[in-house]
């Protein structure tokens, strides 16, 4: 019962599905199987798995991420970068936390346990982090298995690398262990001074839940 309540299952019939479980959504729809959720801060639809159903109409548009009260300034991925390049000098990842108190933007370094290849915070889902940033110091930007096993939550996580180099970034949006790959500015107003690794693709940013 309790499972019941914080996943639930519907098929898409051509008539907008209102958001009902606590956790997250499975939608079956003519083009495949689709996860939504929605938090105070954001609320997204992946596809889950490309699949071709005879009987049900497709969702149009079925890829949404949506942010509120609206996208992190850029500039704040200066410091970011600036307190990460302090640190690799020592080979050490960190972990960066952004969250919302209002309309204002928390940035935060929390209590963590560092070393060259990897890094241990708590990460609590009443925290009320919209992203987690970790840095690999020299090592390049990429999502490591250890990363998609840690990053179990509902929220954006980001990795930059190369910090002393030629600093870059990558974006997921993470949905209770799916993951979407998008580009900085869903999340960021820019990517400040790093080199977006998604490139230049969009992503509709409708809103999925305004059904």
């Amino acid at each position: 019962m309790l499972f019941d309540n914080l996943v639930h299952h519907s098929i898409y019939r051509g008539v907008a599905i209102p958001l009902t479980a606590q956790a997250y959504d499975y939608i079956l729809a003519g083009n495949g199987l689709f996860k939504r959720a929605a938090s105070p801060h954001i609320c997204a639809q992946i596809q889950v798995t490309l699949a071709r159903v005879a009987g049900l109409p497709d969702l149009d548009d079925p890829v949404h991420v949506a942010v509120r009260p609206g996208r992190i300034p850029g500039r704040l991925l200066y410091a970011v970068l600036a307190d990460a390049r302090q640190c690799a000098w020592r080979r050490q990842e960190q972990m960066y936390s952004f969250a919302f108190e209002g309309q204002a933007v928390r940035l935060s370094r929390p209590v963590q346990r560092a070393g060259a290849a990897q890094v241990r915070y708590a990460a609590d889902a009443g925290d009320g982090a919209i992203c987690d940033l970790h840095s690999h110091h020299t090592m390049g930007a990429f999502f490591s298995r250890t990363d998609d096993a840690d990053e179990q939550g509902f929220r954006f996580y980001a990795v930059i690398g190369d910090v002393l180099g030629k600093p870059a970034l990558r974006l997921r949006l993470g949905m209770y262990g799916d993951f979407l790959d998008l580009p900085a500015t869903v999340l960021f107003t820019g990517p400040g001074p790093f080199v977006d690794l998604f490139g230049t693709e969009e992503i509709d940013d409708g809103d999925p839940c305004d059904a």
